[in-house]
């Protein structure tokens, strides 16, 4: 019911272009009448609206403690959402950089989600069933003796939340706790490399712009050679298009049926028929130089064509081995993938009980990937 796919196939192909992608994990109401919540996969339309923690170094984003989120809107539209907050009507500049362009225009402004962690120092308890809470969470003591539960050990800990709240550049909107204990915005990455302790992710494309560069040049040259050439010329006699001027005049042109000549001169000699010269073919070395560059490209990338693959006498074997080189070289790619998409099923595992906490009917799909009804939480 999320259209997981296409929050995925949205990241992944922004990971591909430039390096970085992005999709969320929310929790909502199904609709406006029921009680019960829902947990959903939502796409991220534009990856640059999302600042995420720079210090996370886990190619799923599983340890980040930090992450913003920001949408611009209508100020009208913010009106109606947030009744007497402010837009920023009477905002002024106070200092050097202390600018509202980026969060307040006349018609518009930035509104940001932003998640945090928040540690608390407390004590884990062990309890005789094998099963540990924290002490502030701890059962009632009447509830443990019910129980035949008790204390076996303890031990310091950290407890970690997670924060949320909305704010634009004036005020906190709304604010809270979020279920689960992981940021819910995962990312997807492409390439990434350290340069002077800098973490750089870029996409498919970055070692291709140069070959790119060098084939638009090339190709351009191609054309404006071929463009400035000179129109193929008939070559005839003087005399031979008497009559037939205007035919001739068009003939490079109109696309005529047929050309009409005469077979004498002016001087009422015979003359052969009317030859056309052709122009000079585009040089050779822009050609090869265009091939070559389209050549680079593909290495650069590393994906082929096929149809340049060798050919002739060559084994299944060989060729499907030749096939995976090439998926071999972009692998990367779809393994950050399947890396994002295994802490997407972390956090929703954190949140389903949590979220998922009632009596309900819910269809599940089995491992089998058939779906089936059934009652969860049954006491």
């Amino acid at each position: 019911q999320s259209d997981a796919d296409a929050a995925y196939d949205h990241a992944f192909d922004f990971a591909v272009r430039m390096g970085w992608g992005y999709w969320r994990i929310v929790h909502d109401y199904p609709t406006p009448e029921s009680f019960d919540q829902e947990i959903y996969i939502k796409r991220i339309e534009n990856p640059f609206m999302v600042y995420f923690d720079p210090n996370s170094n886990e190619p799923d984003g599983s340890d980040a403690e930090k992450c913003l989120i920001t949408e611009v809107i209508s100020k009208e539209a913010f009106r109606k959402m947030y009744p007497g907050a402010d837009d920023g009507a009477g905002f002024t500049p106070r200092g050097t950089g202390d600018s509202q362009s980026e969060w307040i225009t006349r018609e518009d402004i930035r509104v940001a989600e932003y998640f945090y962690t928040e540690r608390v120092r407390t004590k884990l308890l062990l309890l005789s069933d094998g099963t540990t809470c924290y002490e502030d969470e701890k059962p009632s003591e009447i509830m443990m003796m019910d129980a035949g539960v008790y204390v076996v050990s303890k031990r310091e800990t950290i407890k970690k939340k997670i924060k949320w709240c909305k704010l634009t550049a004036m005020q906190i909107l709304e604010e809270g706790d979020w279920a689960g204990k992981y940021i819910p915005i995962i990312p997807v990455y492409g390439q990434e490399t350290v340069v002077e302790n800098k973490r750089k992710k870029f996409g498919l494309v970055r070692m291709a712009k140069d070959p790119q560069r060098m084939y638009n040049f090339w190709q351009t040259s191609l054309t404006e050679s071929v463009a400035l050439a000179p129109k193929a010329k008939w070559l005839i006699a003087e005399g031979q298009d008497e009559g037939h001027e205007n035919e001739w005049a068009m003939a490079n042109v109109k696309s005529m049926p047929v050309l009409r000549y005469k077979q004498k001169d002016i001087d009422g000699q015979p003359a052969p028929p009317p030859q056309r010269l052709q122009p000079e073919p585009p040089p050779a070395g822009i050609v090869t130089a265009a091939q070559a560059m389209t050549t680079d490209l593909m290495q650069v990338v590393g994906i082929f064509d096929p149809a340049q693959l060798p050919t002739g006498n060559i084994s299944g074997k060989a060729l499907q081995g030749q096939q995976q080189q090439v998926d071999l070289t972009n692998f990367h790619y779809y393994d950050n993938l399947t890396r994002s998409i295994r802490q997407t099923g972390r956090v929703i595992l954190d949140l389903i009980p949590k979220i998922y906490d009632r009596e309900r009917v819910l269809r599940i799909i089995g491992d089998d990937g058939k779906p089936e009804i059934l009652t969860i939480n049954q006491y």
